[in-house]
């Protein structure tokens, strides 16, 4: 019985882990074209994300499970926090700074998804009540003007809400509840104004790049045809490589795609999506509620990011600011998705032991 029930390791995401870590050095290499300052910051961060990982993988996540309230309050004051007093905004985002680290609102979603998943386990906890809480930190997302993260923070509750002890009906009805008022906002937005005509603009161009290439569709037909002249060995870069397309942000996966081929861009690719593959087995490997919330809130929050970044690299999905986790360049997605590793490696190595609910 001791054998049967002690903490267990998933070998398997570690590795895919220490895989997306590695991979994430790779940028720095290519795109930077010299060991210096960015890949020695780069290293230090992923080795803190290691350390972060495996600390969360030896937590015991069900202390957590009593605070599920103080997360949810936490994340709500940050942001109330920066929506008050941020002193810095980037294409009108605010952002929190930390000393020498700048995040935007993103840092909220470990606070969330730890704290939607202590209260949606609560079965005393309405469904009424759930909504109310979730339209209130929306309100404060959407007046933060962080669309991007907002997606990602919608997505994420909508997920867990699906995997809570709700009945399945009475949540597809909050979703057909949601997707209604969503298309009211829209066109109250576009009746006001509040919707300006460039950002319909930058839809057309998604849809039609070819319509105007040196304007709006720029960037879609840029980043087409970098893709196409890629080759399945890369290509020499530009002299230049500080344009968009060759950053170690948004742009990353592009970059590496154009320098190092196709072959390479698949092998990252096929790593990301194994470790969403991975996350989805050891959900129905796990029969703890309160396990199987953080699973999915962090599962969630990662396939977003994965999915939106390759979409926008290959011209699937309109181009946004989301980051590729672990490879494009910055300090608190790195931690951030290391605290979900971390949390996600601790929920399965005590899958087997019984603990008081």
């Amino acid at each position: 019985m001791n054998k049967l029930h002690r903490p267990k390791v998933d070998w398997m995401l570690i590795v895919l882990f220490l895989s997306c870590a590695g991979l994430g050095l790779v940028p720095q290499l290519v795109l930077n074209g010299e060991i210096g300052g960015l890949f020695s910051r780069r290293l230090i961060t992923v080795i803190a994300g290691l350390m972060v990982t495996f600390v969360g993988m030896f937590f015991n996540y069900t202390h957590l499970k009593r605070y599920g309230w103080l997360c949810y309050g936490l994340g709500s004051l940050i942001l109330l926090y920066t929506l008050l007093f941020s002193t810095r905004t980037i294409n009108g985002v605010p952002y929190i700074e930390f000393g020498p680290f700048t995040t935007n609102m993103m840092i909220t979603l470990p606070f969330f998804f730890f704290g939607w998943a202590g209260i949606m386990r609560e079965k005393k906890v309405k469904l009424f009540g759930v909504i109310s809480l979730f339209l209130f930190t929306l309100l404060l997302f959407l007046l933060a003007v962080d669309l991007v993260i907002t997606g990602i923070y919608i997505v994420m509750v909508m997920a867990m809400l699906w995997w809570s002890h709700f009945e399945r009906m009475k949540i597809i009805k909050c979703y057909a509840g949601f997707l209604v008022i969503t298309g009211l906002t829209v066109v109250l937005g576009v009746v006001t104004h509040v919707i300006n005509e460039y950002q319909f603009e930058r839809l057309l161009s998604f849809l039609s790049p070819e319509r105007d290439p040196n304007g709006m569709g720029y960037m879609y037909v840029t980043v087409k045809n970098h893709m196409q002249n890629a080759g399945w060995f890369g290509q020499p870069l530009p002299e230049d490589i500080y344009g968009f397309l060759f950053n170690n942000t948004d742009f990353v996966f592009v970059g590496l795609t154009y320098s190092l081929g196709w072959l390479f861009a698949c092998i990252l690719a096929s790593v990301l999506l194994l470790v969403i593959y991975r996350m989805f087995w050891i959900l129905k490997k796990v029969d703890d509620h309160f396990g199987k919330l953080l699973i999915v809130g962090g599962l969630t929050v990662f396939t977003v990011q994965v999915i939106a970044n390759l979409g926008m690299s290959l011209g699937i999905v309109p181009i946004i600011s989301i980051s590729l986790p672990f490879i494009s360049y910055g300090v608190m997605p790195v931690l951030i998705n290391s605290v979900i590793f971390g949390t996600i490696l601790s929920v399965y190595r005590r899958k087997d032991l019984i603990y008081a609910s």
